[in-house]
């Protein structure tokens, strides 16, 4: 069974779900700057694009599905194809709520796409493992690099445990999204 998404106005956007309008709340409460559907790619629109906070261009591209297992083959390839990844970017697809614990890291926010090697179209996913950069939250590939993606730092290590912080910066997220007037 798919629940039927409930359009849901957040800081004046009018988002197609409350999910979205969640992860909106949870991007703001970490101090990501974001926009809503600012970018359509070859039959793929980013629900979110992020902001580095660095350089202030595109740092990534957000899908968000209301899944808790990794998303399926067809969605990888349809982003893959669609150029999204193309410039070294990445993808990260977030479901129904920060994915607390991997094999693959302490703690991550769901799954990072992105194509390893230059001209292909097969996309290599592995978990978006979060942690902190200079006291900020960011994410990296839990299996390619430690550099975070919206700081572009790069300390050499997997970063540190951020469940905790996850766990209640969503609790305020989730609050802040639903009780919002439709």
């Amino acid at each position: 069974m798919n629940p039927c998404a409930i359009p849901t106005t957040y800081k004046g956007v009018r988002f197609r779900s409350r999910l979205e309008a969640k992860w909106a709340a949870f991007f703001d409460l970490v101090g990501w700057t974001w926009h809503y559907e600012q970018d359509d790619f070859n039959g793929w629109i980013a629900d979110f694009t992020i902001d580095s906070t660095s350089t202030g261009k595109t740092a990534c591209f957000v899908e968000v599905k209301p899944i808790e297992e990794p998303p399926d083959d067809e969605l990888q390839l349809k982003i893959a194809r669609s150029g999204a990844l193309e410039f070294g970017r990445c993808v990260l697809i977030v479901g129904k709520r920060p994915l607390l614990e991997n094999r693959e890291c302490a703690s991550h926010l769901g799954w990072y796409l992105e194509v390893v090697e230059t001209g292909s179209p097969e996309p290599c996913l592995s978990g978006a493992c979060c942690g902190f950069w200079n006291g900020r939250l960011g994410f990296c590939s839990a299996t390619m690099s430690f550099h975070d993606v919206i700081s572009g730092e790069y300390d050499g290590n997997c970063p540190d445990d951020a469940r905790a912080f996850i766990d209640k910066t969503w609790c305020h997220a989730s609050n802040s999204a639903q009780w919002m007037p439709r």
